[in-house]
């Protein structure tokens, strides 16, 4: 089991231990929590070189969540996030170095993720919940442009998609404050198109997208 996933699993069970015996005590939380706050690359994702790398900088995230409460302490929660992370310049910078005559720009990763899953929450004035959803990872990779000497080389920003799953854990404060914090799992496959002069190349690249996402809402 992944770090990551055994701290949600312990918390869970520790919700369950402290809130089960206090089922006469339960007050049922619902609504709509809007959030945003930082993305941070994990693993390949903030790598700078070696295979896989994405290259990523810290970026930021936001956000809608709508959850409904089945019973008191568990309820199907969907969400909807969109998540920017720029691509790290200071790479290129390191590749042309202070070479006269040419210039780039960079572009970002973008994402927008729609997810659905089940929440288990502590149903007390200040509680703490975990959550676990699935969803679809709709991507964009940046685009990179390399100019000099008369010649511009660029790759052009490209779609990817595929399955996320993600693992969240907080802080609930009157069913009103929201914090926590949320680990996105994803890997999105791209169509990858360079130009340079006449010449094109195309190939499909697997990134792994994965990130740590520290956020704040409220829930009307």
């Amino acid at each position: 089991m992944r770090p990551a996933k055994r701290i949600v699993f312990f918390i869970t069970i520790l919700v369950i231990i402290f809130t089960v015996p206090m089922m006469g005590q339960f007050t049922s939380k619902s609504g709509l929590l809007l959030f945003g706050g930082l993305s941070i690359p994990s693993g390949k994702f903030s790598k700078t070189d070696g295979e896989g790398a994405g290259v990523a900088k810290k970026g930021w995230v936001a956000g809608g969540e709508y959850l409904v409460s089945i019973i008191p302490s568990v309820g199907i929660v969907l969400s909807g996030r969109y998540m920017h992370n720029a691509f790290d310049e200071s790479v290129m910078k390191n590749e042309i170095g202070s070479t006269e005559g040419l210039s780039y720009t960079v572009g970002s990763y973008t994402g927008i993720l729609p997810m659905a899953g089940v929440q288990v929450y502590m149903p007390t004035t200040i509680g703490i919940y975990v959550n676990a959803q699935a969803g679809y990872m709709m991507a964009k990779s940046p685009e990179i442009t390399v100019s000099g000497f008369g010649i511009t080389s660029k790759m052009e920003s490209a779609s990817g998609k595929a399955l996320a799953y993600g693992l969240s854990a907080g802080i609930d404060i009157g069913n009103f404050l929201v914090a926590g914090a949320s680990y996105i799992m994803t890997k999105p496959k791209f169509d990858m198109k360079t130009t340079a002069g006449t010449v094109t190349i195309t190939n499909t690249v697997e990134i792994e997208m994965n990130t740590i996402q520290v956020f704040a809402g409220i829930r009307f």
